[in-house]
């Protein structure tokens, strides 16, 4: 990517302006390759303009670490681009969508197994079940004994029960619907409206559904790790706009998945 800082100096780090990370889209999930610690936001002034930016926690909490200072809007700037690029890259996600189903599909048989293991157990309780009534209308179970031992067996039926529609609901979480060339161009259109309109908290929200890992190298080298979108179970993206600005429209169910 390209370079992230500009001619700024800070090596003193007395007086520096340094906030919650509220301000920087970033703050939370961009990291420093060199030490393995959290970046966060900062700021500083050069001929009288705010400059913010980008500094390792190690290198400020302990001087410990020569990671570069980073521009954020820069940095910023260069990673909304890069979403923007890559989700209008048709061949190139393509082959993401052909790799995830591919690791999917991998996961599949082990799933299988769980849930054949899962309904084999279940048919054993049953048939347990099924024998203590039997001895109990044969007159050869006490009925207090009977009782306690359905209860036990009824509360494990359904602890199985329960743990089949969690492993069923894993599976089809496997099931990568086709790519949706719509879809991912609306991602885009609406990535750069709400860039644009909506506040910090939404930016970020929105961000994180799309970026998962930055890692910085120095100031011009960064990796970025991506989350591959999805259009199901999601909200109306307006959710991420103004509420006041009525004349507004996003197209409805485009959804960023996890």
């Amino acid at each position: 990517m390209s370079q992230f800082w500009g001619p700024v100096h800070h090596e003193d780090l007395k007086g520096r302006q340094w906030h919650n990370g509220d301000e920087r889209l970033l703050t939370g999930i961009v990291k420093c390759s060199r030490c393995n610690n959290h970046m966060f936001g900062g700021g500083g002034y050069k001929n009288g303009v705010h400059v913010p930016y980008y500094v390792c926690s190690k290198r400020y909490n302990d001087q410990d670490c020569e990671q570069d200072y980073v521009r954020a809007d820069l940095l910023e700037s260069a990673v909304i681009e890069d979403i923007k690029a890559k989700f209008r890259d048709e061949q190139f996600m393509a082959r993401v969508w052909a790799e995830a189903n591919k690791r999917l599909c991998a996961e599949k048989p082990n799933l299988e197994k769980e849930i054949a293991k899962v309904e084999a157990e279940a048919a054993k309780a049953q048939t347990a079940l099924d024998r203590y009534f039997e001895a109990f209308e044969a007159g050869t179970l006490q009925a207090e004994l009977c009782n306690q031992k359905v209860r036990d067996l009824r509360a494990r039926l359904e602890e199985l029960e329960a743990e089949k529609r969690e492993l069923e609901a894993r599976r089809d979480r496997l099931d990568l619907p086709a790519i949706d060339r719509d879809m991912l161009a609306s991602l885009v259109e609406n990535l750069e409206r709400v860039m644009a309109e909506a506040p910090n908290p939404q930016k970020k929200d929105l961000l994180r559904r799309l970026v998962k890992r930055v890692l910085v190298h120095d100031r011009r080298t960064i990796e970025v790790w991506y989350g591959l979108p999805n259009s199901r179970g999601i909200e109306d993206w307006n959710n991420w706009l103004p509420k006041s600005n009525k004349g507004y429209r996003c197209a409805e169910n485009i959804h960023p998945g996890d």
